[in-house]
């Protein structure tokens, strides 16, 4: 006689409910990283992009006219480091009146590292009375308008004028000077 065998399918243990439980599990944390993971990438792909520089449309390059070739020398044999900055300003700018165009001789020399810009502010009031693009090393803006709401009145204006340093890599601002000037509209 031969043997029998009659084989009866496996029975589910007690455990095998949680096993199928701990696999849903996992998968469903898997597909939550997978989603999260791809709204990030949308996000970074989707997120707006920095503004380029805005270089000031009236900078002329070079040095300020009436240097004398010796100031220009030593001028470029300063060295400057990354943090510092070197900047020419007229200390007294004067305009016919207040819509016109007057002498402002913003410089940002040669021997600058990264990119500054200028703003000009009354001392009275903290009004800004001016703001110019970037000026990239070796270029100046001669002359240049006031942007005010209303030309300003016939007057003598102490202000301040603001250098901003901005990295030329990052276009981050990293630091900025001041300097006292005297403002006159003449009529």
């Amino acid at each position: 006689m031969t043997p029998t065998h009659t084989s009866t399918p496996p029975q589910a243990g007690p455990g095998a409910p949680q096993k199928k439980a701990g696999k849903k599990r996992w998968l469903l944390l898997l597909l939550l990283l997978l989603v999260a993971a791809l709204a990030a990438l949308l996000w970074f792909l989707r997120r707006p992009k920095p503004a380029p520089p805005v270089f000031a449309p009236n900078a002329v390059i070079g040095a300020l006219p009436g240097k004398t070739d010796e100031e220009i020398q030593a001028m470029l044999q300063q060295k400057v480091d990354e943090r510092s900055v070197a900047f020419s300003v007229k200390y007294d700018p004067s305009f016919e009146n207040g819509a016109a165009e007057g002498e402002l001789k913003l410089e940002s020399p040669a021997n600058n590292i990264n990119y500054i810009y200028f703003t000009i502010a009354r001392d009275d009031t903290g009004e800004q009375l001016y703001r110019c693009g970037l000026l990239a090393p070796n270029t100046y803006i001669y002359t240049d308008k006031l942007q005010t709401k209303a030309p300003l009145p016939k007057g003598v204006y102490p202000c301040t004028v603001t250098v901003h340093l901005v990295d030329r890599g990052s276009l981050d601002e990293i630091g900025m000077a001041q300097a006292a000037i005297t403002l006159t509209i003449q009529n």
